[in-house]
């Protein structure tokens, strides 16, 4: 019988791993290994999205990989084209091609263009094109990118997901014109790999006509597709994306953008939405244009499976057919609107308001930006349909609504399902004409305040009292209101919380007053996760020094000036055994530091299963080999973002 790995060494494994730059580090564990990692490592290189071109840039390394995978008549075209294929040699260790099932386009664009002779090894020139658009891709890369997707294509037996990103202008000129991506789906065997398509996603705004067969060639070969995320930019688009959704037989998840500027009539396209309408259970919309929406009898389509629907900024819901659409979401449990200030004039409150009756108690999570305040109307029907809801979240609210509000929340507390409430720009002035009416919410876990005007009144305080079973309180407090800090209002809820509390997290805009830092280490003992902003070094070591006994993600910032060398030195002496995750906001220090620091902290509870994440705003933040080598000694997870 097989002895099972020590778990120190599984991490040790699993951190080797994650840590990798150019997915071979699974070689060198064993043979068994190699086998389940990695296929699991060679689907993401070309579909995952990298937030830095210098992840780019190390990823790219696998077209090396690719080309060793090629035939010899494929690697006799790249080396008659001026490739040198010294550093990929013949006959790979596995058929990496094989375990391809993610695309991203932009993904390997940029890894051919990384690639190409005239650039590889040179990232200056790679820096030169980000910054001034001016090295053009030739027709060397071109061939690489057409012999790379033949490669995938002939090896993968089915790709699950294929996103068609925005393309850097050079590239689009250069490559969407030579019909590269048109074509895809012309070559032999791809049909049969496509066939499985599961996740597609089209934001790319150049019309060309070489692009359109890809779309057409989708149309006929995918009717499996379960998500969806589209941008329309043309009336072409608008058709031949409208076509594919109607082919769909299990379409789960559906995401529209407009970025025509709602010029484009999207009436035959809306109908084509409507005919998914029995699998469709996510709908996103972003600036579709329904002034040409006609319903096309008296017989409401009903979204039989639809749940959660978010609508932003589009155009013509205030017309009167559009209620026939709002009409048909009657098994609605989230409900999403966004409307922002260039579409004032067009309110469609109506609309809103019969969406709300429609999906009446199914409703569990309601979230309304309307910009301007919020009708009176459209608060009453949440009072009169949403009875069981449990996520609310308001913004501009005048202080007339929130003493009519007052009503909602008697309702919802004797009802007991409000689970989380979000406030954004509520005005609370005058509101101390019915404080004493604000009652105790039992059932409320997550609260989030943001930029909430006369919270430091006295009166606010019966409110602040009304969060007994507080498990989750997020406060965010803007510049812009800057002299209206809500100190007492904060304290109070800490206070009535107190050990129900697990996560804080506090933006202030300036220092944490040490006031609220001693309601924290005295009433919230049972803190699991802490986020503060602003804090001095001092009110850091308190916390260390607090002796929290669950503690397991704390994330905190400072202001200029701090010795992060020292301050690392410090808390190094008092970690709390609890303590997985540690977030930092700070300037440089030095690897002694960051040796010391991890001393103290990977000691406890027998080390392993660690995480830093540096969040550095200032740019001269660098780690050196030395910064990586006490990293990697002592196991820690590490990101720099």
């Amino acid at each position: 019988m097989a002895s099972k790995i020590p778990p120190e060494i599984l991490i040790k494994i699993l951190n080797n791993v994650q840590s990798t730059q150019d997915l071979y580090s699974s070689l060198f564990v064993n043979r068994i290994w190699c086998k389940v990692t990695i296929p699991i490592l060679w689907e993401l290189p070309l579909g995952q999205e990298y937030r830095s071109t210098e992840k780019l840039k190390k990823k790219a390394l696998c077209i090396r990989t690719y080309i060793s995978c090629m035939d010899t008549q494929a690697r006799t075209l790249l080396i008659q084209n001026g490739f040198d294929l010294s550093s990929s040699p013949p006959r790979a260790t596995f058929d990496y091609p094989s375990f391809t099932h993610k695309v991203m386009i932009f993904n390997l664009f940029f890894f051919v263009f990384i690639y190409s002779p005239q650039n590889i090894g040179s990232y200056q020139h790679i820096k030169k094109y980000i910054n001034s658009n001016e090295i053009i891709i030739t027709e060397k890369s071109k061939i690489l990118f057409r012999e790379i997707y033949k490669l995938i294509i002939n090896r993968c037996t089915f790709l699950n997901s294929f996103k068609m990103t925005e393309v850097p202008k050079i590239f689009s000129k250069k490559i969407l014109n030579n019909d590269l991506i048109g074509s895809i789906l012309k070559l032999p065997g791809a049909p049969k790999v496509f066939k499985k398509l599961e996740s597609f996603t089209s934001m790319i705004r150049n019309d060309s006509i070489l692009i359109r067969p890809l779309y057409e060639s989708l149309a006929l070969i995918c009717h499996d597709i379960l998500n969806m995320d589209l941008e329309l930019n043309s009336k072409s688009q608008v058709e031949l994306l409208g076509k594919l959704i109607s082919v769909q037989k299990r379409l789960e998840n559906l995401s529209i953008s407009d970025k025509g500027y709602m010029r484009m009539s999207h009436n035959l396209f809306l109908w084509d939405i409507i005919s998914q309408k029995e699998t469709l259970k996510n709908l996103r919309l972003k600036s579709v244009n329904f002034s040409n929406f006609v319903k096309k009898s008296s017989t409401i389509e009903k979204f039989t499976s639809i749940q959660e629907l978010y609508i932003e900024n589009c155009h013509g819901l205030y017309i009167a057919d559009s209620l026939f659409f709002a009409s048909s979401f009657t098994q609605l449990r989230s409900f999403h609107y966004f409307h922002s200030s260039h579409r004032f004039n067009e309110y469609p409150q109506d609309f809103i308001i019969k969406i709300l009756e429609t999906a009446n108690i199914n409703l569990k999570n309601v979230s309304l930006d309307l910009f301007f305040t919020t009708p009176p109307d459209i608060l009453l029907a949440i009072l009169f349909y949403c009875t069981k809801i449990t996520e609310l979240t308001l913004h501009n609210l005048s202080p007339e609504q929130v003493i009519a509000i007052s009503s909602l929340w008697d309702v919802i507390s004797q009802i007991g399902t409000l689970r989380t409430l979000r406030l954004k720009s509520v005005n609370f002035y005058n509101s101390e004409e019915e404080s004493s009416s604000i009652v105790e919410f039992i059932s409320l876990q997550e609260l989030y305040i943001e930029n909430c005007h006369e919270l430091c009144k006295s009166d606010c305080l019966s409110f602040a009292s009304s969060f007994t079973q507080l498990s989750s309180f997020h406060y965010f407090h803007s510049r812009i209101l800057f002299n209206e800090y809500t100190q007492n209002f904060i304290i109070k809820i800490l206070e009535t919380a107190n050990t129900n509390l697990k996560d804080i997290c506090l933006d202030l805009c300036l220092t944490i007053p040490s006031e609220i830092l001693s309601a924290i280490l005295n009433y919230c003992t049972k803190i699991a996760k802490l986020t503060l902003h602003n804090l001095s070094p001092e009110q850091v070591i308190a916390i260390f020094n607090n002796n929290f006994q669950e503690l397991r993600r704390f994330s905190f910032g400072h202001g200029m000036g701090l010795d992060a060398n020292k301050l690392l030195c410090q808390i190094s002496k008092n970690v709390p055994e609890s303590l997985e995750t540690i977030e930092i906001r700070m300037g440089i220090f030095s690897a002694d530091s960051l040796r010391k620091f991890f001393e103290g902290w990977c000691h406890k509870r027998g080390g392993g299963n660690k995480m830093t994440i540096i969040k550095h705003h200032v740019r001269r933040l660098t780690l050196s080999d030395e910064h990586w080598k006490v990293i990697k000694e002592y196991g820690v997870q590490f990101d720099l973002e």
